[in-house]
Formats: structure tokens, C-alpha cells, sequence
């Protein structure tokens, strides 16, 4: 039988490259996907995201059309953007990154807005397969949101939504008048669960405006105690309680010019309660006699942004865990002790105080030797602790010296991500250690 003629070196990197795709669609869908051409309109984070999916499987060319310039707004959103980018064309940026991504596909942008295309070059749209836009009729969510809201309180004595039973009748009074399709009703609706409880003083923030370092205010005081205790001010006696408004607005179904304006009054709002706390800042930088630039400007920007998650946490330096010579280890029953995720953690502390003292990884030479000397230093650590008759099991003292210092990528890994999403606040596991062992449930949080 005679053998297949064999393939080009181009077309056998086109193969490897493209492999799972064209198991399935073949080679046909994909020429006809290497033929097409889009244009996306308006240069935004979904729009983006979207080319991005058909960039990398070998689109044959694509096209941004968008007249703006690229505002410190857009970085958050778009991932196609970074600081650097501020200032230039949207879409010649968006479209340089974009074709980074598969260095096949041709990319081309054009930095004018599509209404000025269409009055002066209306075949423009006819010379692509597909145009991508998000471009919509409809207002802004919160307008919907607002209209309702203000309906709903003046039946209801002018009341806010508190609970569950009160949420769900605003719901349906907004789902009673939506026609279909309506998908700036269906945000809103959606909203109903979480738009009231913004502006609220979270209890951490309320034990930072209580602390001694926040009322008692001197020249010695750092600059975040200052912006605490102007920022208290603010709330208290300016905003009704409310904290400043972070000026931060979500993506949402919207005409271009809608968004923009609710953008800007957003935007507006925050720079001036961000102005007034900064003010307020200066005035106490002056009284407390300490320099104009003790406290920045961007620095309280930032404060006021984020001022609902604020919370402080007065850990310990790792020395001092060294100085409590284990005394948490005297309210552990010697009986109870082995097969504990405590035991793991005493052998992690005998493994270092090993390794200070011998000089070498336990088992990084000879794994007899050092499983004798672990097992000691093991004991003087009990006997710090108050439990002179207690030690590590002798599995897994022959366990630690045998791996010996191997570094295990992929579990390290996993325990990482794991961390990460058993921790919903994950800062404040700085104050706890975390034990974790594979085969045994619940996980543990020491706080040593």
C-alpha cells in the first residue's frame, strides 16, 4: 500500500496548533472560520473578552471601531488595557494586545466613533461577516431600580426594603410592569437582593473610628490614623452616617451616552466626598503641627474607595509565637495528642528548629541518622510545652526524613488554592496557621 503523501511543515504546524478544534469542526469550518471577518464596535471589557475567543482559534481578521480615548476607568474592566495605555486610542490598544494573542490572525482598528462611520462611510459595516456591538435603546438599571423604589416606599410609609418579605414585593412590582426582553428589569430585579445595603459603616470600620489611636489623635501618629479619624468626621457629621461613595459603576445593559452620564455623576460624587475627607485631613495634619504632604491625596481616594472594607489587624511578629514556648500545648490530653492535625503542626516546628540546629534538611543525607536526632528535637520541643512524656508518632518522624526536603510543586499548589478558597476574607488569616491534611476532614485554623 502506498504511503500518505506527506502534509507541508505549514500545514502540519497549522494542524498541531488548531488539533482540538478541528477534531471538531474539521478542516472545512475551520478554513471558513480563517476567512471571516468581525468588527467589534465600542472597544469595552465584554466586547474584548469576546474577540478574544475567537482570536485565539484563528479568526481570519478583525476590526475595533471606537473613537474614545483610554480613562483610568477602562483598566478595571478591560484586561486588554493597563496604565500605560491612558491617554491613547482605545482601539489601536485594544487591538495590538488582542493580536499578540495569535500572531496569524490580522488585526486593524479604527479610531473614530461608529456614528460618524455611518454618516460619512455607510458601506463601512457591509465588509464584515460579523459586527459586534453593545450598543442598546435602554436606560441604566438603577433608573429602573429608582423609579420602583420610590413607587414601593410611598406605599409603604417611606421605608426602605429590610428583609426578605419586603425585597420580594419589590420584585414583583417591577417583574408586573416588564414587557420582554427587558434586560435592563431583569438587572434590576436582580439588584433588588443586594442595592440597599451600601454606604453602611461595617463593624470593623466602627471599632477603627473607636480606637485610642483614632481619637486621641498626636504629632507621632501615621498617616492612617489621620485619614480614620477625617474620615469619621465625615461620616458623622457630614454624611449622615453614610460613608463616601467609591464611584465605582458596575457593567449594566445601557445606551452608550445613559452609562456615560450615570458614569460621570458617579464619578463626580466620589471625587467630592473624596475632597471633603481630604480636606479634613489637611486640617488636622495642621493642627497636629506635622508637614502639608504627611498625608496624599490619592492616598485618601483610596481610603474613601474602599472605606466598606477597611479593617485593621494587630497580628504578632513570628518571634513572639517562639517566645510562648508552646504553652498552648499544656491544654492537650497526651492521650488525644498523635493523629491530630496539632501533631503535624509540632512536627512542621520540630522540622525547623531541626534544620537551625543540625545544619541540614532532615534526610537530606542520611535518613537513619537524622530520623534518631528528629525524634529528639522533637522531645525538647514537648518538654517546652509542658508534656515531657509525649512525642511525634514514629510514621511520621520516618515520614518527614524520608522526603527529605523534595519539593512537591502540584501539592503546594493545591493547598495555595485551597487556602484561597476556603478564605472568603483573606487577609485575616495572617493571625492563623492553617493545617491540612489530605485525607482527614475538617481542615483546621489554629490561632497560636
Amino acid at each position: 500500500m502506498a504511503s500518505p503523501t506527506s502534509k507541508s511543515p505549514e500545514q502540519s504546524d497549522k494542524n498541531r496548533k488548531y488539533d482540538r478544534q478541528l477534531r471538531l469542526w474539521g478542516e472545512h469550518g475551520q478554513n471558513m472560520l480563517e476567512n471571516a471577518n468581525i468588527c467589534l464596535i465600542n472597544a469595552n471589557g465584554l466586547g474584548c473578552e469576546i474577540l478574544k475567543g475567537i482570536i485565539l482559534p484563528g479568526i481570519g481578521a478583525f476590526t475595533i471601531v471606537d473613537g474614545s480615548k483610554v480613562v483610568e476607568d477602562d483598566l478595571g474592566p478591560n484586561f486588554f488595557l493597563e496604565t500605560g495605555s491612558i491617554g491613547k486610542p482605545k482601539a489601536t490598544i485594544c487591538m495590538q494586545f488582542l493580536q499578540e494573542l495569535n500572531t496569524d490572525v490580522k488585526g486593524d482598528s479604527v479610531e473614530e466613533s461608529v456614528e460618524y462611520i455611518l454618516e460619512n462611510r455607510p458601506t463601512f459595516l457591509e465588509n464584515f461577516d460579523v459586527v459586534k456591538t453593545e450598543v442598546t435603546s435602554k436606560v441604566p438599571w438603577l433608573f429602573v431600580l429608582f423609579k420602583y423604589l420610590q413607587k414601593w416606599k410611598a406605599e409603604n410609609s417611606n421605608r426602605v426594603p429590610c428583609n426578605y418579605k419586603d425585597k420580594a414585593a419589590l420584585r414583583d412590582m417591577i417583574k408586573a410592569e416588564m414587557s420582554s426582553n427587558e434586560e435592563n428589569f431583569e438587572e434590576a430585579i436582580k439588584a433588588v437582593n443586594t442595592a440597599f445595603g451600601g454606604g453602611i459603616v461595617s463593624p470593623e470600620l466602627t471599632k477603627i473610628f473607636e480606637d485610642d489611636a483614632c481619637e486621641n489623635l498626636n504629632k507621632k501618629s501615621k498617616p492612617f490614623w489621620i485619614m480614620m479619624k477625617a474620615l469619621k468626621d465625615f461620616v458623622q457629621n457630614e454624611n449622615n452616617g453614610q460613608l463616601p461613595l467609591p464611584g465605582v459603576l458596575p457593567d449594566m445593559t445601557a445606551d452608550t451616552n445613559s452609562y456615560i452620564n450615570l458614569q460621570n455623576i458617579y464619578r463626580q460624587q466620589a471625587l467630592h466626598d473624596a475632597d471633603q475627607v481630604y480636606r479634613r485631613c489637611q486640617s488636622l495634619v495642621k493642627e497636629l503641627g506635622l508637614q502639608s504632604d504627611t498625608v496624599l491625596e490619592r492616598d485618601v481616594r483610596l481610603v474613601c474607595r474602599e472605606a466598606a472594607g477597611i479593617t485593621i489587624i494587630r497580628g504578632s511578629k513570628i518571634a513572639d509565637e517562639y517566645k510562648r514556648n508552646f504553652n498552648s500545648l499544656c491544654a492537650v490530653d497526651d492521650m488525644e495528642f498523635k493523629g491530630t492535625l496539632m501533631e503535624y503542626y509540632i512536627a512542621l516546628r520540630t522540622y525547623e528548629r531541626f534544620l537551625c540546629e543540625c545544619g541540614n534538611i532532615p534526610g537530606e543525607y542520611y535518613v537513619e541518622n537524622d530520623t534518631a536526632r528528629f525524634k529528639s528535637v522533637a522531645s525538647k520541643i514537648f518538654m517546652d510545652g509542658g508534656m515531657s512524656s509525649a512525642n511525634l508518632s514514629d510514621d511520621m518522624i520516618h515520614e518527614i526524613c524520608h522526603y527529605g526536603g523534595s519539593e512537591l510543586h502540584s501539592t503546594s499548589a493545591f493547598i495555595g488554592k485551597l487556602i484561597e478558597s476556603m478564605c472568603a476574607d483573606q487577609y485575616k488569616c495572617i493571625l492563623r496557621t492553617f493545617i491540612f491534611q489530605e485525607d482527614v476532614l475538617p481542615k483546621k485554623l489554629l490561632k497560636l
